[in-house]
């Protein structure tokens, strides 16, 4: 995970293990120090996923949490987002607001693919905004959530550097 400004400058990073890529935009304590409490920061996430075989996927985004929060997803480091959320959150709503979701149908070839997420939203500690993917495969009954398969290497102004 990288925390960045949201215009896309490096603050800190950290390579974070996850078996299921359900990414929450706290800032961990290590990372702490170097962001302002409320202030806005992106949290950008690098994975890659397997596809096991060619043909027609579904990319599902739930974005929800205690926090405000926008949300984009590339595939395969293609410029474009295929995804892109935006949610308000509001205190009045409790723990009762539904998430905010997306999906986009993909074509898939065989073999690993690479995602790229970027959560913007408020420096926080605690209660942040949670962003979950879940993968519908070819054939599958209901989507299941997305694995990754390790971290993505940094790549310079993609505005997004490790994760996991």
């Amino acid at each position: 995970m990288a925390l960045q400004t949201t215009d896309g400058q490096a603050i800190a990073a950290q390579v974070q293990d996850t078996p299921t890529a359900s990414y929450s935009a706290v800032v961990p304590p290590s990372m702490a120090g170097f962001v302002t409490q409320g202030g806005k920061v992106r949290y950008a996430y690098s994975l890659y996923f397997q596809a096991p075989t060619a043909g027609p996927y579904l990319l599902i985004a739930q974005l929800s949490g205690g926090r405000s929060a926008t949300a984009s997803i590339r595939v395969d480091q293609r410029a474009d987002a295929v995804i892109a959320l935006d949610r308000t959150y509001s205190a009045l709503w409790n723990s009762g607001q539904p998430p905010q979701a997306g999906q986009a149908p993909l074509h898939l070839a065989a073999g690993l693919h690479r995602l790229d997420v970027t959560v913007d939203t408020d420096a926080t500690t605690a209660g942040g905004a949670t962003l979950d993917l879940y993968l519908k495969q070819p054939d599958a009954a209901m989507p299941a959530a997305l694995v990754p398969q390790w971290t993505a290497a940094p790549t310079p102004n993609a505005g997004a550097s490790h994760a996991a």
